[in-house]
């Protein structure tokens, strides 16, 4: 029985991937790095730290890194205060959770002030049980530290949680927790390499909502 859903934040609440790539490849332009998928599925999700083996590969680039966070990090404000960049149907399902007395947690690998001023861009302020970002524990993504925190805080069984991801680590993580993997693309492509971990699959944030009516439909009767 799901009763509780984790979240990640960037490419799942809102479309700030998308943001992200497009300072990287102009980033990339202007600097004659050539950033490959490989690149891309090595930084979606993690923490820097997880994600310097994909930095290495590019000479020099390390040295720039505080720039092209500070570019990446306005560019991803600025259109979230101005246009927005709350993920289609994720206030939806937010009402729905509350509604239905779900806990409700986000596990990102960002920092968490970055995750409060993008959560403070949605029309209404919503209740997370927890939020539990990459600086307040030892080990981001692909390790599985987020999610049992979260877990954790929640008093239940990982079983019992539902994990949103859209990254290929974020899918690795949830399943070392033991948690429900559900996979939600966004610029990563589920390949060979993970979907095997992927417990249930939507489209988008819309299918969730069928998808938790359906098994609160298909839980035995007490006795």
């Amino acid at each position: 029985m799901i009763k509780c859903v984790i979240l990640d934040c960037d490419g799942l609440m809102f479309d700030t991937e998308r943001v992200s790539k497009e300072s990287w490849l102009a980033f990339g332009n202007k600097h004659g790095y050539a950033f490959d998928d490989e690149f891309f599925i090595g930084i979606t999700g993690v923490g820097a730290k997880e994600a310097q083996p994909q930095f290495d590969r590019f000479p020099g680039l390390s040295d720039h890194l505080p720039e092209l966070q500070a570019i990446r990090y306005e560019m991803i404000m600025s259109e979230a205060h101005d246009q927005g960049l709350a993920k289609k149907g994720l206030e939806a399902l937010l009402d729905y959770l509350e509604a239905n007395d779900y806990k409700l947690c986000v596990g990102s690998s960002s920092r968490l002030d970055y995750v409060q001023e993008l959560l403070s861009t949605l029309s209404k302020t919503y209740h997370f049980d927890f939020i539990c970002c990459g600086d307040m524990i030892q080990n981001r993504k692909p390790f599985p530290d987020i999610f049992l925190k979260c877990v954790e805080e929640v008093d239940l069984e990982p079983k019992e949680c539902l994990v949103l991801e859209d990254s290929k680590m974020g899918i690795i993580a949830a399943h070392r927790a033991g948690c429900i993997a559900g996979f939600i693309p966004d610029l990563i492509a589920k390949d060979d390499s993970f979907a095997h971990l992927i417990d249930h699959e939507f489209n988008s944030l819309d299918e969730v909502i069928p998808f938790l009516a359906t098994q609160k439909h298909r839980e035995p009767a007490q006795h």
